[in-house]
């Protein structure tokens, strides 16, 4: 390793730990320190990882989305994305862990709490299955993840997507990282699912991960207006020379998906 390469450990703790190489700085798991769980390039902020791309896109699908949850904040890179790209949602951010928060905002520029920005220390899942308002909100992205990085299982439950769904308007979707997921939770979650949401799609964003999009219902859209709206988010996020390669764009992920809903009446 050169100079130029070396690890630099700005923060450890018991469960977490925050690098720093070169350009990069890095959220990992103690347990688990070949899985990223946020990135953040000194040079480009506001990049976004490929399934955070992902996870995001369906805004694209929204004439003019209001309210947001989100989760499982990690590093806060989505929160931070939506917050400073698209000021007229309102987020609500959902985190089970303090730590969590406190290394969002002091490593990875998470804003404070706004207008636009409330996290919510606490359980995300007795949250969504409480929460008072159905039918309000646009978009929700579960990213809540445990041990090695893998699905936690109490957020891939009928009730919690039961939730879920209640919680969108008409015409609202939701996102959920997928990471390593056993063969028996693909089973019961391909079966689950069909019988709560309209439409369902899988976007393989690695060999161990993927995210599947949620409609709550299936409508019409004009592809211009989608094509528009992704167009904005990838003028938003610039490229950083050092993942060149994984540079999907909003627009062409966008393009993929919109054969399941443009032109529908």
């Amino acid at each position: 390793m050169n100079e130029s390469n070396l690890v630099k450990v700005v923060y450890q703790s018991a469960e977490y730990r925050v690098l720093e190489i070169d350009n990069l700085r890095i959220l990992q798991l103690v347990e688990d320190p070949s899985t990223d769980l946020s990135r953040m390039y000194f040079d480009n902020p506001h990049y976004l990882v490929p399934y955070a791309r992902s996870m995001l896109m369906p805004l694209a699908f929204i004439d003019t989305p209001r309210n947001a949850i989100l989760v499982g904040l990690g590093g806060g890179t989505m929160a931070s994305f939506i917050h400073r790209w698209l000021p007229e949602i309102r987020l609500v951010a959902l985190e089970l862990i303090p730590e969590v928060v406190d290394l969002a905002r002091t490593y990875f520029d998470l804003p404070h709490d706004d207008e636009g920005l409330q996290v919510v220390t606490g359980d995300g899942v007795k949250y969504m299955l409480a929460h008072p308002v159905a039918g309000q909100v646009d978009l929700i992205l579960s990213d809540a993840s445990g041990a090695q990085h893998c699905a936690v299982d109490a957020v891939h439950t009928p009730e919690f997507y039961e939730a879920c769904y209640r919680a969108l308007r008409p015409g609202g979707v939701m996102t959920v990282n997928i990471d390593r997921p056993t063969v028996e939770w693909v089973a019961s979650y391909t079966q689950m699912l069909p019988k709560i949401f309209a439409d369902i799609h899988f976007d393989m964003v690695s060999p161990h991960q993927g995210v599947v999009t949620l409609w709550k219902e299936r409508k019409g859209t004009q592809l211009d207006d989608v094509l528009q709206r992704a167009a904005r988010f990838d003028a938003a996020v610039e490229v950083n020379s050092a993942d060149a390669g994984d540079s999907v764009k909003f627009v062409d992920l966008a393009k993929t998906m919109a054969d399941r809903f443009v032109g529908r009446q």
